[in-house]
């Protein structure tokens, strides 16, 4: 081998190796997402000045209704009217500002009501849900068959290692979508339990596939046996005994009864050792 085609070589297998970790972490991005938090803390401390702004402005909006009152009646110190108008401006708006406190109330435990009532395993619906349902098990459906084609061609493990991955992912997410809701995900303390579970179901759903895969392969390999001992063992042999047999010699060919035996018993034992 010359230099060139020793860096060549060297060059495809670091090709590989960083194809093989961008393919794995590809398959198992969505599970990344774990680590990371849903908002960002200056979110999360913005959003909380918002009941202050709130209260900062009915408490704001109370004292200039209640200090329009007082100057009118310090305006109008004699006209009882305007002293009436101006003791009732506070009292309807203190009153109006408990039926709308009391109206928003009423409105958020409604909206709350109908949207736990929609909700379906923890996820706004089942629609949602199921859409996410749908993603998964189409996921696992490749990465299991990516599995099987993966044994039926004799692919090392470092390539099934990626269909490993995408067994784990998917099953991380099914038993997630199942037996687990949106906000326990968000918590991160599952996700250990999660992980050793699916492991353990994947590592069951590997030694199945290769399990079938084996049977299947077997079978096929038995198949093919027979095909070629009819096709070619048989024929052979048969042919030269039958030529024997109608002329009392044995057929001139550059092959001898004793070679297509020697094959056919090559076969066999090729063919056994396989299974």
């Amino acid at each position: 081998m010359t230099q060139s085609q020793k860096k060549k070589q060297e060059t495809n297998k670091i090709l590989a190796f960083f194809k093989a970790v961008f393919v794995l972490v590809l398959v198992v991005l969505s599970l990344i997402s774990v680590f990371f938090d849903e908002y960002s803390p200056e979110y999360l401390s913005h959003k909380k000045t918002y009941k202050s702004i709130i209260k900062k402005r009915d408490r704001d909006n109370r004292e200039l209704i209640t200090s329009y009152s007082d100057k009118l009646k310090k305006q109008f110190p004699n006209d009882k009217n305007i002293q009436e108008i101006a003791e009732q401006l506070v009292i309807d708006y203190d009153n109006n500002y408990k039926q709308s406190k009391a109206s928003i109330k009423a409105y958020n435990a409604k909206k709350k009501e109908l949207v736990y009532a929609h909700s379906f395993r923890g996820r706004s619906s089942f629609h949602f849900w199921l859409a996410l349902f749908g993603l998964v098990t189409l996921g696992f459906y490749f990465a299991v068959k990516s599995l099987f084609d993966s044994f039926s061609r004799g692919s090392t493990f470092k390539h099934q290692l990626v269909d490993i991955a995408g067994i784990i992912v998917c099953t991380f997410w099914a038993v997630h979508l199942i037996f687990l809701t949106q906000r326990d995900f968000l918590t991160n303390k599952y996700v250990g339990t999660l992980l050793l579970s699916s492991v353990l179901i994947s590592g069951f759903i590997y030694f199945t596939v290769k399990y079938f895969n084996y049977k299947d392969l077997a079978i096929k390999n038995l198949a093919d046996l027979l095909v070629r001992t009819k096709e070619e063992h048989y024929e052979r042999v048969a042919v030269k005994a039958y030529y024997a047999e109608k002329n009392d010699k044995p057929i001139i060919s550059l092959d001898t009864t004793k070679q297509n035996i020697e094959d056919f018993d090559k076969d066999v034992e090729e063919t056994i050792k396989d299974l």
